[in-house]
């Protein structure tokens, strides 16, 4: 479903999430997601995917707060 009035957040981008061009005017939202997509509306109608979908934020490199930390080098472990 595409709407262009809804009500936007201070966390809300402004920049369309497809193109990241042109400004935000619609948002999309599925039956399966609790997400909403924030879109110009060329690519709302157009059914055009978000980028955060296609690039997942830390994704592209492979890191996440899952990764095996080290202790900082300030913290050394000492044998006994």
């Amino acid at each position: 479903m595409i709407v262009t009035e809804f009500a936007t957040t201070a966390t809300d981008v402004v920049t369309c999430e497809a193109c990241w061009r042109n400004p935000v005017q619609a948002a999309r939202t599925t039956s399966h997601s609790t997400r909403r997509d924030l879109l110009c509306v060329p690519c709302a109608q157009q059914d055009h995917p978000v980028r955060v979908e296609i690039f997942p934020p830390l994704g592209i490199y492979k890191l996440s707060k899952h990764r095996n930390r080290r202790p900082p080098r300030s913290e050394k472990r000492v044998a006994i």
